[in-house]
Protein backbone atom coordinates (compact mmCIF):
# COMPACT_ATOMS: atom_id res chain seq x y z
CA UNK A 1 0.00 0.00 0.00
CA UNK A 2 1.07 3.42 -1.04
CA UNK A 3 0.27 5.81 1.68
CA UNK A 4 1.90 9.37 0.19
CA UNK A 5 1.87 9.33 -3.57
CA UNK A 6 4.35 12.18 -4.10
CA UNK A 7 6.66 10.29 -1.67
CA UNK A 8 6.86 7.00 -2.64
CA UNK A 9 10.10 6.47 -4.60
CA UNK A 10 10.29 2.26 -4.46
CA UNK A 11 8.94 1.14 -8.25
CA UNK A 12 11.56 -0.54 -10.33
CA UNK A 13 12.50 2.64 -12.21
CA UNK A 14 15.97 4.01 -12.76
CA UNK A 15 17.25 7.46 -12.43
CA UNK A 16 17.66 7.39 -15.81
CA UNK A 17 14.15 5.94 -16.15
CA UNK A 18 14.86 2.57 -17.31
CA UNK A 19 12.06 0.01 -16.21
CA UNK A 20 13.62 -2.76 -14.12
CA UNK A 21 10.34 -4.66 -15.45
CA UNK A 22 7.33 -3.36 -16.41
CA UNK A 23 4.94 -1.51 -14.90
CA UNK A 24 1.36 -1.74 -15.29
CA UNK A 25 -1.03 1.59 -14.22
CA UNK A 26 -4.26 0.14 -13.04
CA UNK A 27 -6.85 3.21 -13.46
CA UNK A 28 -9.76 2.27 -11.57
CA UNK A 29 -11.75 -0.85 -10.46
CA UNK A 30 -10.79 -4.36 -8.49
CA UNK A 31 -12.32 -7.30 -7.35
CA UNK A 32 -11.49 -9.65 -4.41
CA UNK A 33 -9.77 -12.38 -4.94
CA UNK A 34 -6.08 -14.20 -4.75
CA UNK A 35 -3.47 -13.38 -8.18
CA UNK A 36 -0.65 -15.98 -6.46
CA UNK A 37 0.40 -15.01 -3.03
CA UNK A 38 -1.15 -11.54 -2.96
CA UNK A 39 -4.75 -11.61 -1.66
CA UNK A 40 -7.12 -8.36 -2.76
CA UNK A 41 -9.45 -7.88 -0.19
CA UNK A 42 -12.13 -5.28 1.88
CA UNK A 43 -12.72 -3.28 -1.18
CA UNK A 44 -15.23 -0.55 -1.38
CA UNK A 45 -17.23 1.17 -3.47
CA UNK A 46 -17.75 5.18 -3.64
CA UNK A 47 -20.45 7.21 -5.62
CA UNK A 48 -19.97 9.18 -9.09
CA UNK A 49 -19.69 12.43 -7.42
CA UNK A 50 -16.87 10.93 -4.80
CA UNK A 51 -14.82 9.87 -7.44
CA UNK A 52 -15.04 12.84 -9.48
CA UNK A 53 -13.74 15.04 -6.58
CA UNK A 54 -10.67 12.65 -6.40
CA UNK A 55 -9.99 12.90 -9.87
CA UNK A 56 -10.66 16.29 -10.26
CA UNK A 57 -9.62 18.51 -7.00
CA UNK A 58 -6.22 16.56 -5.79
CA UNK A 59 -3.15 17.35 -7.33
CA UNK A 60 -2.12 15.03 -9.72
CA UNK A 61 0.82 13.87 -7.69
CA UNK A 62 -1.69 13.13 -4.66
CA UNK A 63 -3.07 10.63 -6.70
CA UNK A 64 -0.50 8.99 -8.90
CA UNK A 65 3.34 8.13 -7.55
CA UNK A 66 5.68 10.52 -8.93
CA UNK A 67 8.35 8.17 -10.63
CA UNK A 68 4.98 6.75 -12.15
CA UNK A 69 3.75 10.13 -13.62
CA UNK A 70 7.38 10.70 -15.20
CA UNK A 71 7.12 7.74 -16.19
CA UNK A 72 3.74 7.68 -18.22
CA UNK A 73 4.82 11.00 -19.28
CA UNK A 74 7.37 9.78 -21.47
CA UNK A 75 6.52 6.48 -22.58
CA UNK A 76 4.37 5.01 -24.84
CA UNK A 77 1.37 3.40 -23.50
CA UNK A 78 -0.79 0.84 -24.36
CA UNK A 79 -4.49 0.86 -23.35
CA UNK A 80 -6.62 -1.73 -22.39
CA UNK A 81 -10.08 -2.29 -22.10
CA UNK A 82 -11.09 1.43 -21.73
CA UNK A 83 -13.52 3.02 -23.91
CA UNK A 84 -14.18 6.22 -24.02
CA UNK A 85 -17.50 6.29 -22.81
CA UNK A 86 -15.34 5.63 -19.20
CA UNK A 87 -15.52 9.75 -18.51
CA UNK A 88 -13.19 8.77 -15.88
CA UNK A 89 -10.25 7.62 -18.26
CA UNK A 90 -11.07 11.12 -20.06
CA UNK A 91 -10.04 12.85 -16.83
CA UNK A 92 -7.32 10.94 -15.74
CA UNK A 93 -6.08 11.52 -19.50
CA UNK A 94 -6.52 15.08 -19.57
CA UNK A 95 -4.62 15.59 -16.31
CA UNK A 96 -2.00 13.10 -16.88
CA UNK A 97 -0.83 14.56 -20.33
CA UNK A 98 -1.79 18.13 -19.20
CA UNK A 99 -4.15 18.59 -21.82
CA UNK A 100 -4.93 14.80 -23.24
CA UNK A 101 -2.32 14.64 -25.76
CA UNK A 102 0.11 11.79 -25.86
CA UNK A 103 3.55 12.83 -27.34
CA UNK A 104 5.58 9.11 -27.54
CA UNK A 105 3.60 6.60 -30.15
CA UNK A 106 0.90 4.73 -28.09
CA UNK A 107 -2.00 2.57 -28.77
CA UNK A 108 -5.39 1.34 -27.38
CA UNK A 109 -7.25 -1.97 -27.90
CA UNK A 110 -10.94 -1.88 -27.91
CA UNK A 111 -13.78 -4.37 -29.53
CA UNK A 112 -16.10 -2.22 -31.42
CA UNK A 113 -14.88 1.35 -31.42
CA UNK A 114 -17.27 4.27 -32.91
CA UNK A 115 -16.52 6.93 -34.66
CA UNK A 116 -16.36 8.89 -31.59
CA UNK A 117 -13.56 6.23 -30.03
CA UNK A 118 -11.73 6.89 -33.26
CA UNK A 119 -11.71 10.33 -33.17
CA UNK A 120 -10.58 10.52 -29.06
CA UNK A 121 -8.09 8.27 -29.35
CA UNK A 122 -6.91 10.27 -32.49
CA UNK A 123 -7.07 13.81 -31.15
CA UNK A 124 -5.01 12.32 -28.07
CA UNK A 125 -2.51 10.99 -30.29
CA UNK A 126 -2.98 7.07 -29.88
CA UNK A 127 -3.35 4.93 -32.56
CA UNK A 128 -6.75 2.55 -31.92
CA UNK A 129 -7.31 -1.21 -33.26
CA UNK A 130 -10.32 -2.82 -33.43
CA UNK A 131 -10.00 -6.31 -31.66
CA UNK A 132 -11.36 -8.33 -29.21
CA UNK A 133 -9.76 -8.00 -25.82
CA UNK A 134 -8.76 -11.55 -24.92
CA UNK A 135 -7.98 -12.49 -28.61
CA UNK A 136 -5.78 -9.46 -28.54
CA UNK A 137 -4.11 -9.97 -25.19
CA UNK A 138 -3.82 -14.04 -26.27
CA UNK A 139 -1.98 -13.16 -29.78
CA UNK A 140 0.42 -10.35 -27.93
CA UNK A 141 1.36 -13.64 -25.36
CA UNK A 142 1.95 -15.44 -28.33
CA UNK A 143 4.29 -13.09 -29.92
CA UNK A 144 6.19 -11.95 -26.51
CA UNK A 145 7.07 -15.70 -25.84
CA UNK A 146 8.08 -16.05 -29.34
CA UNK A 147 10.46 -13.63 -29.10
CA UNK A 148 11.61 -14.35 -25.42
CA UNK A 149 15.12 -15.67 -25.73
CA UNK A 150 15.23 -19.59 -25.02
CA UNK A 151 16.77 -20.59 -22.02
CA UNK A 152 19.34 -23.05 -22.36
CA UNK A 153 18.06 -26.54 -22.07
CA UNK A 154 19.92 -29.19 -19.23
Amino acid sequence: SIGVPNNYGKFPIGVDGELERTVIVKIHGAADGNIGDYSIKENYVITEDHYIDYLSRSPIENLVPVQILEKLRDSHCLFLGYTVRDWNLRVFLKRIWEGGRIDAQSWAVEPDPDALESQFWKRSGVDLYAADLADYVGQLHEQLRRKAPQSAAP
